[in-house]
């Protein structure tokens, strides 16, 4: 999907937890919100009544910021998706092979984000082992070469 045809924020929000969530449930903890609640934050098929998180929700903006997802994309469709590098979070893209970096402040949040949060690291550090796997086999293989 190209990223100008989210042209709401409900198809961005959408994009964002479908790219980067294994269950919407996850991300609805994450952000503090029942996961039955979040069918109106990204509902597509009526975005004029469809709910927005808006840059005055201080909570949920937050929340957002430590999942990785840049708020003014969120909002307006300008920028990237994710907040840069420096924000900091593990977040694994799979389709371009790039993980970010970004550990969140835990001290706030409730033992299901806790949960959600471990079970979303312990994932991407599985893909990392095992890439890290294959370096170490590639690095054997041309070892063995020389």
């Amino acid at each position: 999907m190209d990223l100008k045809d989210l042209n709401t924020p409900q198809k961005r929000l959408r994009y964002f937890v479908e790219k980067y969530f294994d269950k919407k449930k996850d991300f609805a903890i994450a952000i503090g919100i029942k996961p039955q609640d979040l069918t109106p934050y990204i509902n597509t098929k009526e975005e004029s009544t469809g709910k927005r998180i808006t840059l005055t929700d201080h909570k949920k903006i937050e929340r957002i910021k430590e999942l990785g997802l840049n708020p003014e994309w969120y909002v307006s469709g300008e920028g990237s998706p994710l907040l840069s590098k420096s924000s900091g979070n593990i977040m694994l893209d799979v389709d371009t092979k790039a993980v970010t970096f970004y550990l969140p402040d835990i001290s706030n949040m409730t033992i299901e984000q806790l949960f959600s949060l471990k079970d979303r690291y312990k994932k991407s550090l599985k893909t990392i082992d095992k890439f890290l796997e294959n370096i170490d086999n590639a690095i054997k293989r041309i070892s063995s070469n020389i």
